[in-house]
């Protein structure tokens, strides 16, 4: 597992040591957030339902999400972002049930390293397109908490891979700043190809819509 990873990494920031001239590196940070779809979950809310007679609200899950990037224009227009980013996701569910309110939590923490295609207006300044694909580790079972009446309950879904192959696309603006440094906004979509979990029941489509800020120096 661990061997793997530094193979992505080094693959990943190769073209920097290629062009480094038009190299960023920096941080990025915002919100992900969050929320599930697909038959098995329509499958889990409808029984839900069903069993306690009720309706059931689908909240989106909002969590942080941090971590590096390295940026590289290949051209004028075209360049590559490589980052390796920590953050959760999930979804909350609740509804009314004998008068009481319940709340459920999904959650199941990951690191993600994507690799994405920037096509720009012109390198580090203006607005820019993004579309790729992002190699996702689980750090954790998904963590379902059950909250009623002042009282919880825990129950965790195995996590039996330990990849999982998103793919995502977007829009951002580049903001140049004196001495190199580069100010970043970005809006992002996500969504998996695979699945954490070989159990077919929590197979969940999982979806995301990311709104990040960053800030990068020219090397």
């Amino acid at each position: 597992m661990k061997r793997c990873i530094v193979i992505v990494l080094i693959v990943l920031f190769l073209p920097s040591l290629i062009f480094a001239q038009n190299t960023l590196i920096g941080v990025k940070g915002g919100v992900n957030g969050s929320w599930y779809s697909g038959s098995n979950w329509d499958y889990l809310v409808d029984t839900t339902e069903t069993d306690n007679t009720t309706t059931v609200d689908e909240i989106p899950a909002a969590n942080i999400l941090i971590g590096l990037y390295l940026e590289t224009m290949l051209s004028r227009h075209i360049g590559i972002i490589a980052e390796v980013n920590y953050t959760r996701y999930g979804q909350d569910i609740e509804y009314p049930y004998m008068g009481y309110t319940v709340n459920s939590e999904f959650r199941q923490e990951v690191v993600e390293i994507p690799l994405m295609l920037k096509i720009a207006y012109s390198p580090f300044n203006g607005a820019y397109a993004l579309i790729g694909a992002s190699l996702q580790l689980p750090q954790s079972d998904l963590e379902i908490k059950h909250s009623v009446g002042g009282t919880s309950s825990e129950e965790s879904i195995v996590t039996d891979n330990t990849m999982v192959y998103n793919v995502l696309g977007g829009l951002g603006y580049d903001l140049p700043f004196a001495k190199g440094g580069v100010l970043k906004l970005e809006g992002r979509y996500c969504r998996n190809l695979t699945y954490a979990s070989d159990s077919k029941l929590y197979q969940f489509d999982v979806n995301a819509l990311q709104l990040l800020i960053g800030y990068g120096f020219n090397i």
